[in-house]
């Protein structure tokens, strides 16, 4: 079963987006942070993720962003997998 996560991401010049979210479809939270590093991925050698915070679907809609937004910022892109006959 696929889960929802949140990587979200602040005010640093240095990550993809000024504020707003990224959504990754996974199984788990270890594969949704590979998935991401991906797309995303930081500088050579850094073991940090490139966004400020990682959330579960649960959690992320405790924080109300999904209403309100992340630093005047919403979602701006959903990575999930797709069945072969929908890929265009």
């Amino acid at each position: 079963m696929l889960r929802y996560y949140y990587f979200t991401f602040g005010t640093d010049p240095d990550y993809p987006f000024a504020g707003g979210w990224v959504t990754v479809a996974a199984p788990s939270r270890q594969a949704a942070t590979q998935i991401f590093r991906l797309y995303y991925p930081n500088e050579a050698g850094a073991d940090a993720l490139n966004c400020a915070d990682v959330y579960t679907e649960e959690e992320f809609r405790e924080t109300g962003m999904e209403e309100t937004g992340n630093f005047g910022a919403f979602c701006h892109e959903i990575i999930e997998p797709r069945k072969a006959g929908n890929i265009k």
